[in-house]
């Protein structure tokens, strides 16, 4: 009895934690999403450096992403994948859908 006991909750904390990771890795990818269109703005619409935008972030949000700026595009990269968001004068910055 306290063998099929441990089993079961083995197999619990197993599968909770897959879907802890799973959850963990959808929020790295929406972060970056965020980050991304964040930086997007930041740059392109409002006229500001990279470096001045980096401010405006929370100091815990761009923890483990490597964000790039170059041509009209922004991309953020990290462990749970990369985002990115591109400008243009006619409809602003949105996501890039090469990225996702």
């Amino acid at each position: 009895m306290i063998l099929i006991g441990a089993g079961v909750l083995a197999a619990a904390l197993v599968v909770g934690g897959i879907s802890m990771a799973r959850r963990s890795w959808m929020f790295d990818a929406e972060r970056a999403q965020a980050v991304a269109m964040q930086m997007c703005s930041c740059v392109f619409v409002s006229g500001r450096r990279q470096a001045d935008c980096r401010s405006d972030f929370p100091s815990d949000n761009l923890v483990g992403l490597e964000v790039t700026v170059v041509n009209g595009a922004v991309r953020a990269t990290g462990a749970g994948g990369q985002a990115g968001a591109l400008y243009s004068t006619q409809h602003g910055c949105r996501p890039d859908a090469s990225t996702q």
